[in-house]
């Protein structure tokens, strides 16, 4: 299973970091994240709401400083979760996603499906897990 969060600039902002965490055979977790950095976005005061910062943590500085490309950052991702079910805690997360993929100049993603946390709970697959313990 795999579990994803989105960071971005704010509400009506834009997509900064992408968080995985992955729970192993062994119920072990793996994390990775991944900065963004688009120009685009990042020169756009409009878009960049304080209050998400001190939320967040992340800066402007670390972004131009650390974050890739939407296209790197989405090299990265797909193999890390094509074919997987994605857990996602919010519903801003598929339009920042979506947004992501735009940047890059790719349509929105297919290789994978986003589900809320409800879906760990009523899923077959959890079902089977359970029953294997």
């Amino acid at each position: 299973m795999i579990f994803m969060d989105i960071e971005a600039s704010g509400l009506q902002g834009y997509p900064i970091e992408i968080g995985l965490a992955f729970v192993t055979a062994d119920r072990a977790v793996e994390m990775y994240s991944m900065l963004i950095r688009y120009d685009e976005w990042l020169d756009n005061d409009a878009l960049w709401d304080e209050c998400a910062e001190a939320l967040h943590g992340i800066t402007r500085d670390q972004l131009r400083q650390c974050g890739r490309s939407p296209r790197e950052v989405i090299d990265w991702l797909i193999p890390l979760v094509k074919g997987h079910i994605v857990i996602v805690d919010s519903n801003y997360d598929q339009p920042w996603l979506n947004e992501l993929f735009a940047a890059a100049g790719l349509p929105e993603p297919t290789d994978f499906y986003l589900g809320g946390v409800p879906f760990c709970f009523d899923s077959p697959e959890i079902d089977r897990q359970k029953m294997d313990r």
